[in-house]
C-alpha cells in the first residue's frame, strides 16, 4: 500500500478576515498572529515539510495607498468604494491589513521550490514546473464574506488575486473560499478563473446556500469533533478525503488545529489528532490539517510548542516511508494525473 499523504495549511488573513472594523479585542488578536507569523513559518521550514500558505492576497500591499492605486488600475476607480469601504480603517491600521515582507518572502519560496517538469519529447526540454514544498494558495484578494455574491463579483475577486500574485511572482493553483463558504457559482468562477482545487470543510462546507442555524451548528459540531465527542453527520463528510466537484479537485479539511485552548484541552486535542493521523496514514489515506495565526494568538509559546512537536511526529513518519507530505497542489494534482474532474 501506498504511504498516506499529510497536509498542511494555513489561511492568512489578518484584518481582512473580519468584518466591518476591528474591535480592541480583534485588533489585539491580529497584531499578536502576525508577530507569532514569521516564528510559524520558521518551524514548518526547518522540518522539511510541505506547507500550504491560503493567504488573502492583499496582504502583500505595501500599505492603502498602494492597494488602492492597484485596485485603481486594475478594476477601475468607481469600483474602489465597493472594494475597500473602509479606507480610514486601512490607513489607521496598516499593520492588520499589510504585511508585505512575509507575502513576498512566502512568494520568493514558492518560486525557488517549483521543481522542473518532466522532460518532454520535441524541441521542448520540460514541461511545466511541478509545485514545491512551499505553496501559495488563494484566499481570495480581499476576504469577502460571501452569501449572494454575483459572478461579476466573483470575477473581480479572482482577477484581481491573480493580478496580485502576477505582481508577486507566484502561481496559484488552489483556494480556500472565505471561512470554507462556497456555493456552486463560486465553484463554475474559480474553475473559470484557472484554479485547480480548493480545500472544504465537512462541518461547514456546501455547495448549496446554508441557513445562518446550520452554519452555526456545524461549528458546534466540529469544536466537538475536535476533541473525539462528535461525528460529522449533517455535512456529507463521509465523502472522501480527496474528491471531485465542480469540476475543480476538492481537498478536504479533515483536522482544525485547536492549539489556542487551555493546555488540558490542547493535550486532548492532540491525542485526537494523534490518532486520526496515524489510522489514515495507515489506510493510505489523505489528512489535512489546517489553522490560522490567530489559532496560535493567545498562548503563542505553549501552541508553538504543540504544534513543533505535532511536526516532528509527522517528520518521524516520513522518514519512516509512512507519510508523504505535500501541498494542497501537489495532492490535486496527484488526484487529477489519476481521475478526471467532474
Amino acid at each position: 500500500m501506498a504511504p498516506g499523504r499529510v497536509l498542511i495549511s494555513f489561511d492568512l488573513e489578518l484584518g481582512w478576515g473580519q468584518s466591518g472594523r476591528l474591535s480592541r479585542r480583534e485588533l489585539e488578536r491580529v497584531r499578536r498572529a502576525r508577530e507569532l507569523l514569521p516564528r510559524l513559518v520558521e518551524v514548518v521550514e526547518a522540518r522539511g515539510l510541505a506547507v500550504t500558505w491560503a493567504t488573502t492576497l492583499a496582504l502583500g500591499h505595501l500599505d492603502a495607498d498602494d492597494a488602492l492605486q492597484f485596485a485603481a488600475d486594475n478594476a477601475g476607480p468607481s469600483a474602489l468604494p465597493e472594494l475597500f469601504p473602509e479606507v480610514a480603517e486601512l490607513r489607521r491600521f496598516p499593520e492588520a491589513y499589510f504585511f508585505p515582507e512575509l507575502v513576498r518572502g512566502l512568494a520568493r519560496r514558492s518560486i525557488q521550490d517549483r521543481k522542473p517538469g518532466p522532460a518532454e519529447p520535441g524541441p521542448v526540454e520540460a514541461g511545466p514546473a511541478e509545485p514545491g514544498k512551499t505553496e501559495v494558495g488563494c484566499h481570495t484578494y480581499r476576504h469577502p464574506i460571501w452569501n449572494d455574491a454575483t459572478p461579476p463579483d466573483l470575477e473581480l475577486e479572482f482577477r484581481l488575486s491573480r493580478q496580485m500574485a502576477s505582481r508577486l511572482g507566484c502561481t496559484l493553483e488552489t483556494l480556500v473560499f472565505p471561512r470554507n463558504r462556497y456555493s456552486s457559482r463560486a465553484l463554475a468562477a474559480a474553475r473559470a478563473a484557472g484554479f485547480l482545487g480548493f480545500r472544504r470543510d465537512e462541518f461547514v462546507s456546501n455547495s448549496e446556500r446554508r441557513s445562518g442555524l446550520h452554519v452555526a451548528l456545524g461549528r458546534a459540531e466540529r469544536f466537538l469533533d475536535a476533541f473525539g465527542l462528535a461525528r460529522p453527520v449533517r455535512s456529507g463528510a463521509t465523502r472522501p478525503g480527496v474528491t471531485s466537484e465542480g469540476g475543480l479537485c476538492s481537498v478536504a479539511g479533515q483536522r482544525f488545529l485547536r492549539l489556542d485552548d487551555p493546555n488540558w484541552m490542547r493535550q486532548v486535542h492532540l491525542s485526537h489528532v494523534r490518532r486520526e493521523l496515524r489510522s489514515a496514514l495507515q489506510r493510505g489515506e489523505t489528512f489535512h490539517l489546517w489553522s490560522h495565526p490567530e489559532n496560535f494568538a493567545r498562548s503563542p509559546s505553549g501552541a508553538l510548542l504543540a504544534f513543533a512537536a505535532l511536526l516532528d511526529e509527522i517528520g518521524e513518519l516520513k522518514e519512516q516511508g509512512s507519510a508523504v507530505s505535500e501541498t494542497m497542489a501537489q495532492v490535486c494534482h496527484a488526484y487529477r494525473a489519476r481521475l478526471p474532474l467532474r
